[in-house]
């Protein structure tokens, strides 16, 4: 009588679920794939700088205008510094003279739209012109002195 030929053979488990010493495939925490050096331990993976680890182990890119949070499981708008719009990157860029940028998105840079008697400042700012100028009509960051015709006089608001 011959003896049946006994064979071994691992598992065949998901990328994101690891093998127990009885031979069972079982899924990895949260956040976790299997560590192939090690098939029966978990490890987080590691992701490119513009990716998120989603809850089955895979990574996946951050939207245009976003970038990974801290524990780099979820993609938020970043923090940009006053007078800096958001990139497509998620980077910041200082808005270029006279503009701000757009609410609520600060994906762009605008011209401010300022009251009739305000101007545009370098900042992106409505200042109040100096007393006796006008906004100019051709130019919305600068003031001018009127042009009086007649018996006119200038008065302090322009």
């Amino acid at each position: 009588m011959q003896a049946d030929k006994i064979t071994c053979k691992r598992p065949d488990c998901a990328f994101n679920e690891f093998i127990t010493n009885e031979g069972v495939c079982t899924r990895c925490i949260p956040f976790s794939i299997r560590d192939d050096s090690d098939p029966g331990n978990c490890i987080e993976p590691v992701c490119g700088l513009d990716e998120v680890v989603m809850a089955d182990g895979k990574c996946d890119i951050c939207p245009i205008f976003t970038v990974p949070n801290l524990d780099k499981r979820d993609c938020a708008k970043p923090s940009c510094p006053v007078r800096n719009r958001i990139l497509e990157d998620g980077s910041c860029k200082l808005c270029e003279d006279f503009t701000i940028p757009n609410s609520p998105e600060h994906t762009s840079c605008v011209f401010p739209t300022c009251a009739a008697n305000l101007v545009t400042s370098r900042i992106g700012e409505c200042e109040t012109c100096p007393p006796y100028t006008i906004r100019d009509i051709t130019d919305p960051t600068n003031c001018v002195t009127p042009t009086c015709e007649g018996n006119q006089l200038i008065l302090t608001d322009g």
